[in-house]
């Protein structure tokens, strides 16, 4: 199939557009073109504005138009269907549905009557009237019929159809569609119940009679039926003998001319009535029923697309070469066999609906959270331009919000997930343990193994099957051409396959069937940014504005920002790995308003914060503009390097240029004669005996320094300690240095020593105390 060239669109009725910073609420589709009426604070103004599908698509091209889904929903919160409460337990599915199609049509005339649903005069319940009804929706009401219950209609009864020639023949009708008299019974039975659908139960007791089984015949029919669903798994023919022994006895005992009797016909029918589930837990056990009946047994059940869409991880049986196809063309063989083998991680979202591959990442890791928010992130975006690099012929058309997320509780499922998932505007929920819980997508997983035959290199189930096969060595895909491949498999072969669980209509007719052929509006750039951004906390905001990875982010609304906050804010960011131009700033919530005010006031622009309280902030730099993160790594590193080998390269001139600088600054002070930072041999000594006599008078004596008077034979105690001596007894007492009493007659009156005996006094820490005692 050939890839549309045309896109249609697809609001709701509860989506809030902006176009060029205007709000606007959908109105409909009219003649080729989506009406949008402006709304101004939440109130509706008189006025309208139409755009066709190709200058919405040029409008989400030039990033001029945002929807907001459902966003004027809660405005009408009060608007609720009537309950109705009407007991449907005892009826099959075939009737139920019935019931509800004639209600449908019921409801259709109803609104047609009061002139709703484009019906240009009001309708009346005459037989013209009654006619051109039903020849106007009939084909609308196939089409809900089959989207609804995933099912055709049966064919109606034989008619007598006029041919162009004249003739007639009697031919059923496609379906059966009501005729006038029919459809005016339906409406004065569902007018009669008070519009319940209580009208349309199936009277089946009023025909016929319907106890044509003796009473007691029916006991005992009744009684070995059940008997069915045991332990001991008779089988309908023993059940059958069962019966006529009991009937036997049974006409023994009443000795009647006529015999009581059944057919095995009738036993068959009776036990084909029982409870299938009743039946299988009887005759295979409690735990085998419950795998058998599990909700996943006939599927969960989803009317419409994007209701329910299942996640999860599947690692391929098949190995791919991480290496590009370029970089392998030019290694040797030796080389090839070094580079690794891996096993990609498949994340894949399928619409329970339709069986379509709504999200999709592929990556050479274990599965992780990043992967499962780039699936999310893949569900919400245009994927035009991923099945054009795939090489794919047909289009992937399939985007939109999701209504309930489906996932296992694995790690890769948690909080950050829940978040991104949130953010989206769908729901969530762990269904249990069992697999068998998120049927659709486990089944899909299987089906995908169906693309690993194609290459060599498979792992297959079991080491068993694989026998003897060495499935790293017969590798042959790059993982470029794996990721190509794997894209346009699900693209151009999965989505166009017959599929069994959709009554052999194929994934991608049956979205376009329950979507209409129109798409839904994708997630615009800047939403995606703040929802699927990677968030950094507590990035410091200044004058410059913010820097993130050594790139600086300023725009004049974050200046007015940082003027409310003041010096040392701080702000969550959220940057893009795909474009690291722009970022997203988190205005604090008690700074909106004021940032407001702030920016109207300076007339900047009408409301400069989007998605719920972010800023969109540029690069100072053009230059990053665009630029992907891994880029940025590379050129980072790249410079790093280039820095380390500059340095390296210039480290001989550094130490020359150093060395040469000290003894030319060595040689000036020498001709200057000016002072050297060295202290002398002597200089040392002189400041050893200054700082030993400013000891001695700081300290008192010890009785090792004082003079024994026990050999004059007059002391009466011990001496403990002397006080500090005067001048006149320090000079009888202590001995004299007679060195540095030289020293110091050599020393001018101003206490310095002279020539070259200068010196600087150093810390007390850089003073041994260990000298000579003289």
């Amino acid at each position: 199939m050939n890839a549309i060239a045309k896109t249609n669109y697809a609001f709701g009725d509860y989506d809030r557009i902006t176009i060029s910073g205007a709000s606007y609420r959908y109105v409909g589709f009219l003649h080729g073109k989506h009406e949008f009426q402006l709304v101004t604070d939440d109130v509706l103004e008189k006025y309208f504005a139409s755009y066709s599908d190709d200058e919405v698509h040029d409008l989400v091209r030039r990033k001029n138009l945002r929807n907001e889904e459902g966003y004027y929903s809660k405005a009408l919160a009060e608007l609720r269907m009537r309950q109705d409460n009407t007991d449907l337990g005892d009826l099959d599915e075939e009737d139920v549905r019935t019931m509800f199609w004639k209600r449908e049509w019921c409801i259709r005339f109803n609104r047609a009557r009061v002139g709703l649903d484009g019906f240009p005069d009001r309708l009346t319940m005459t037989h013209r009237h009654l006619t051109f009804f039903i020849e106007t929706v009939k084909e609308e009401m196939r089409t809900w019929y089959f989207r609804r219950y995933r099912a055709n209609r049966p064919m109606g009864r034989p008619v007598r159809v006029r041919l162009p020639d004249g003739t007639t023949v009697i031919e059923p009708k496609p379906f059966d569609y009501p005729n006038a008299t029919a459809l005016r019974n339906w409406l004065r039975a569902y007018r009669n119940a008070n519009e319940r659908i209580e009208a349309f139960i199936p009277a089946y007791g009023n025909c016929g009679n319907r106890q044509q089984m003796h009473p007691e015949v029916e006991d005992i029919v009744t009684r070995r039926a059940r008997q069915y669903g045991s332990l001991r798994r008779p089988t309908r023919s023993d059940i059958f003998e069962d019966i006529e022994v009991d009937l036997r006895k049974l006409n023994a005992k009443r000795g009647a001319a006529q015999p009581l009797k059944v057919s095995l016909t009738t036993v068959n029918r009776r036990i084909s009535r029982l409870n299938p589930f009743m039946v299988e837990a009887g005759r295979l056990g409690r735990d085998a029923a419950l795998r058998n009946f599990a909700p996943v047994g006939r599927g969960v059940e989803v009317e419409d697309f994007l209701e329910r869409v299942e996640i999860d991880d599947w690692t391929v049986d098949l190995f791919a070469i991480l290496c590009s196809s370029a970089r392998w063309k030019t290694l040797t063989k030796a080389q090839r066999k070094a580079i690794p083998r891996v096993r990609a991680t498949v994340t894949i979202a399928i619409d329970c609906a339709t069986r379509c591959i709504v999200g999709l990442n592929i990556s050479e890791t274990t599965p992780t959270t990043a992967a499962a928010k780039s699936t999310v992130r893949s569900m919400v975006s245009d994927k035009t331009s991923l099945a054009a690099y795939a090489g794919a012929t047909s289009d992937w058309p399939m985007q939109g919000r999701p209504g309930l997320v489906v996932t296992d509780g694995g790690p890769v499922f948690k909080a950050e997930f829940e978040k991104v998932v949130m953010q989206s505007s769908a729901n969530r929920t762990l269904p249990g343990h069992d697999p068998r819980m998120r049927g659709y997508v486990e089944s899909v997983n299987r089906t995908m193994k169906a693309f690993c035959r194609y290459f060599t290199g498979q792992t297959f189930a079991n080491v068993v099957e694989r026998g003897d096969y060495n499935s790293e060595a017969t590798a042959s895909l790059d993982f470029e051409s794996f990721h190509k491949a794997f894209i346009r498999f699900v693209v151009d072969k999965y989505h166009h396959r017959r599929h069994r669980g959709l009554g052999d209509i194929t994934p991608y007719s049956m979205w376009e069937t329950l979507t209409g052929g129109r798409r839904q509006l994708p997630m615009d750039p800047v939403t995606q940014l703040a929802v699927f951004g990677l968030a950094r906390k507590g990035v410091r905001l200044d004058k410059h504005g913010v820097l993130l990875l050594n790139v600086s982010y300023w725009s004049r609304e974050l200046g007015l920002l940082f003027t409310e906050m003041g010096h040392g804010a701080a702000v969550d960011l959220k940057s893009e790995p795909g474009d690291i131009g722009k970022v997203l700033v988190e205005v604090p919530r008690p700074y909106r308003k004021k940032l407001r005010a702030a920016v109207l006031k300076a007339g900047i622009a009408d409301d400069p914060m989007i998605s719920e309280g972010f800023l969109l902030v540029p690069s100072a730099d053009p230059h990053f503009h665009g630029m992907e993160l891994a880029m940025k790594a590379q050129q980072d590193k790249v410079l790093r390097a280039a820095a380390k080998a500059a340095q390296k390269k210039g480290e001989p001139f550094r130490l020359a240029a150093h060395e040469a600088l000290g003894i030319e600054a060595r040689r000036a002070a020498a001709e200057a004669g000016g002072p050297e930072h060295l202290i002398t041999e002597d200089a040392w000594n002189v400041l050893l005996d200054i700082y030993k006599q400013k000891m001695i008078g700081a300290t008192p004596q010890t009785l090792e320094d004082a003079p024994d008077d026990s050999e004059e034979g007059g002391g009466s105690g011990t001496l403990v300690a002397k006080g500090r001596p005067t001048g006149r007894e320090r000079t009888r007492t202590q001995p004299v240095d007679k060195k540095a009493r030289e020293r110091r007659a050599a020393t001018p009156p101003n206490g310095e020593p002279d020539g070259n005996d200068q010196f600087h006094f150093p810390n007390i820490n850089e003073i041994g105390l260990d000298g000579d005692d003289e």
